[in-house]
């Protein structure tokens, strides 16, 4: 249904399965000291994704709270610096740096699309 997706402090409870979901391409966002939602939440669907060779960037902001999607949605690529640093879950990852350009390289799937249009 989706070309791609941006989750920002967010995460995944763990009855839900990863790998429905593998082949979609996931930048998620979080920062280390949330005191809202757990970045051990991010941190798990990452090493999950991981585990079944999903499609999934993920950058932790040290040192940011709950508001990371004003980092998220402005991100032009890492920065050492100020250690931010993203990971991908396998090579199937785009490595573009910056959010919007990453966003409208995503395209769906033929064998998604198919799959769609089979359920209605």
């Amino acid at each position: 249904m989706f070309a791609a997706a941006i989750p920002t402090a967010g995460g995944l409870m763990p009855w839900h399965n990863p790998k429905k979901f593998a082949r979609v391409p996931i930048w998620a966002f979080h920062g280390s000291i949330d005191p809202i939602v757990s970045v051990g939440l991010t941190r798990e669907i990452f090493a999950a994704m991981q585990e079944c060779g999903g499609n999934m960037k993920y950058t932790e902001l040290p040192g940011v709270t709950h508001g990371v999607n004003s980092y998220a949605f402005a991100y032009t690529g890492d920065d050492s610096d100020w250690g931010f640093i993203t990971k991908c879950s396998s090579d199937k990852c785009d490595d573009t740096q910056d959010i919007w350009d990453w966003l409208f390289r995503q395209k769906l799937s033929s064998r998604m699309t198919g799959s769609r249009k089979k359920r209605r």
